[in-house]
């Protein structure tokens, strides 16, 4: 399981780059970058791109992102559409606390991204 943010010992990157800076590229999907998203990744950048709906989630990851952040409320019918179609791309679901990733594993949903700031 891919774990954002949380605690230092125990995730897979730290946090999210809200500029241009990072390892980890975060933006909210909006339809008239497309092109700058695919451009990045292109380019060999890793970006998250959180996403709102069914019909971003699949623009995301036809583009390659790797990874498409969604509400957990969300999560587990778009896990289950990145899996049927196997795209490369993970889905993160957002969450508040730690106990949270316990419902994550068990809803076989790819990794968690921590929004204790709730930035996302």
């Amino acid at each position: 399981m891919v774990i954002i943010g949380g605690p230092k010992e125990v995730c897979t990157a730290c946090e999210l780059s809200f500029d241009t800076e990072g390892a980890l590229r975060y933006f909210k999907f909006n339809a008239k970058e497309l092109a700058k998203y695919k451009e990045l990744v292109d380019e060999g950048e890793d970006i998250a791109l959180g996403v709102s709906d069914i019909k971003e989630l699949i623009y995301a990851c036809n583009i390659g992102v790797k990874y498409a952040i969604a509400n957990k409320e969300d999560a587990a019918i778009m896990q289950k559409i990145v899996d049927s179609y196997l795209y490369d791309t993970k889905l993160l679901a957002i969450i508040y606390e730690e106990d949270e990733i316990e419902w994550a594993a068990t809803a076989e949903i790819d990794g968690v991204v921590f929004d204790e700031d709730e930035q996302l």
